[in-house]
């Protein structure tokens, strides 16, 4: 009786040693690991301003190309009408919540004070400092908003 015992507390044991295993992630490890390797990013310190010469025309044209080629590739895959076409590549976009700018366009919206007014009287969170407010443009760097000096 024992050894019945002891062998379905084994099988049990084994099995649930077999279900705990990870699942297959279905990854190319083969192509992650031909991927060159991750530059490391360095912040200057001490330093008020820094130029930082990005190629957006070529970044600009890689990506579009990519986009391009898997969306052809999608599309011919479909018998469907230009019109369908059209709005997989363009879909319609959801107007979003808060102020809407009407008519939409681009001088309609920078005229809206709605966006002048959220932008005067957000706070400023603790630990970092604020350089600028308000302003027409945007900003894409390393270390935009994660670091103080």
């Amino acid at each position: 009786m024992s050894s019945k015992l002891f062998l379905s507390l084994l099988g049990g044991l084994l099995a649930c040693q077999v279900s705990a295993l990870p699942a297959p992630q279905g990854l190319d490890f083969d192509a992650i690991f031909d991927l060159p390797p991750v530059p490391t990013p360095t912040i200057a310190i001490g330093v008020l301003s820094q130029a930082v010469v990005v190629n957006t025309k070529a970044a600009l044209s890689s990506v579009v190309a990519a986009m391009a080629t898997e969306v052809a590739a999608s599309l011919d895959s479909t018998n469907v009408s230009d019109n369908v076409k059209r709005d997989i590549i363009c879909p319609t976009q959801p107007a979003g919540y808060g102020a809407v700018t009407s008519p939409d366009t681009p001088s309609a919206f920078l005229a809206n004070p709605a966006y002048s007014s959220a932008a005067l009287s957000a706070p400023v969170p603790t630990g970092y400092t604020q350089v600028y407010s308000n302003l027409n443009g945007s900003t894409s760097t390393v270390g935009f908003e994660w670091f103080s000096i």
